[in-house]
């Protein structure tokens, strides 16, 4: 199930032709990608930042009424 792995690497090779060593056979590019940020309403951003704020809230849980019990000195 599993593929054999040669103990050394393999590497691919490359077919160039031997005879070109003109450096006008090679070309470089300098490639740049832009893209336009979508301009927003003040309301959208308002409404933005609302949906992906973060939210607090106090939790207060009702405590049991303690009584002491001095018959058994312990709370009850």
């Amino acid at each position: 199930m599993y593929e054999d792995v040669p103990e050394f690497p393999v590497y691919a090779t490359v077919n160039k032709p031997k005879s070109v060593k003109q450096d006008d056979s090679i070309h470089y590019a300098d490639i740049q990608v832009f893209t336009k940020a979508r301009e927003r309403s003040a309301e959208e951003v308002k409404n933005l930042q609302m949906q992906n704020a973060t939210e607090y809230a106090t939790l207060n849980f009702p405590r049991p009424r303690l009584k002491y019990d001095s018959k058994n000195g312990t709370l009850v």
